[in-house]
């Protein structure tokens, strides 16, 4: 009898790419890419898997990889196998961060070659964080280095470069309340208010000299 033979199935990447913080650069793992938008041939393939896996009690949803679906490792990285050719949307979120950071979309479009092979597609994207940022002054509009900016009630905190400029970033959406503190000046307090995740403030600051 003859033995049967192994077929070996080579994956393609379809879609590569690494998601970064839009102010730092800092690559950002963990971070949820999924394909939002795609051709029909392969929504089909999504819905029979979603069937396969058993949709009752939420398990497909709660999938963190899935053909449509994947997460970035510690380097920011991503990638999609085996898509077929047509227009695709991805949306980039990072949950487990709360409203530290919105949302980032991406449309693009896959091509096959002459061989009817997908070409591999770059889908770098960044996500917005929440932050908070500006300058901090002194008197004649001297800047204040090494001032602390500090978020009330957490312990998110920055300090400002040699130019007076400071970034407070990823931080929670809401209400909040800014203390800026730097030696030989009288603290100060502002409200700021981050309406939604991804927002950026601008808040300057004018200190004066303590006694």
């Amino acid at each position: 009898m003859t033995p049967p033979t192994l077929e070996i199935v080579r994956h393609r990447v379809a879609i590569a790419g690494r998601i970064a913080d839009a102010l730092s650069g800092r690559l950002l793992a963990g971070a949820r890419v999924e394909i939002t938008g795609a051709p029909a041939a392969f929504l089909n393939l999504v819905a029979l898997r979603a069937i396969a896996a058993g949709t009752a009690g939420s398990l497909w949803a709660a999938m963190a990889e899935r053909p449509d679906r994947t997460r970035t490792a510690r380097d920011g990285h991503f990638h999609f196998l085996d898509l077929p050719a047509g227009a695709y949307t991805l949306t980039a979120s990072l949950p487990d961060a709360g409203s530290r950071y919105g949302t980032a979309t991406l449309p693009l479009t896959l091509v096959a070659d002459s061989l009817g092979n997908v070409v591999r597609a770059q889908a770098d994207m960044t996500l917005p964080p929440t932050a908070v940022k500006g300058k901090v002054s002194g008197p004649a509009s001297a800047a204040v280095p090494m001032a602390e900016l500090a978020v009330g009630g957490s312990g998110e905190r920055t300090w400002t470069d040699a130019q007076g400029g400071y970034l407070l970033s990823a931080i929670e959406a809401g209400s909040r309340v800014v203390l800026a503190t730097a030696r030989g000046f009288n603290t100060n307090s502002q409200p700021v208010t981050l309406a939604q995740a991804g927002a950026v403030v601008t808040l300057d600051w004018t200190l004066t000299p303590s006694p």
